[in-house]
């Protein structure tokens, strides 16, 4: 119960930081027309870093074990939260890895 209470946070935590930063970035700016230039420097900065810790693979890592510990417990509710929540990681993370890219450092 404890990998699936530590992914279930992990996961909410990570979808918190990409998504205000994304939410940020439209706020602040891009790097072709950057609006606040102080919030926009803060956002570049901290996006880096979150980046670094989006590339360590410990939502994957998690995900597999909260899995088969559903499966083996045969919980329904937390099974069906690993499957979406991995879709939705999965999702947000490419639209934040690329939103990071192209908007924050400005190429392709």
């Amino acid at each position: 119960m404890k990998i699936q209470k530590t992914y279930v946070w992990y996961s909410i935590i990570m979808w918190i930081l990409w998504s205000s930063i994304m939410i940020l970035l439209r706020v602040s700016g891009n790097a072709f027309d950057v609006q606040n230039e102080q919030l926009f420097f803060i956002i570049r900065d901290v996006s880096k870093i979150i980046n670094c810790i989006s590339l360590i693979p410990v939502i994957p890592v998690l995900w597999l074990f909260a899995l088969i510990y559903s499966v083996k417990n045969k919980s329904r509710k937390y099974i069906v939260f690993n499957v979406v929540s991995i879709l939705f990681s999965v999702g947000l993370w490419f639209q934040y890895f690329v939103t990071h890219i192209v908007l924050i450092l400005g190429g392709v």
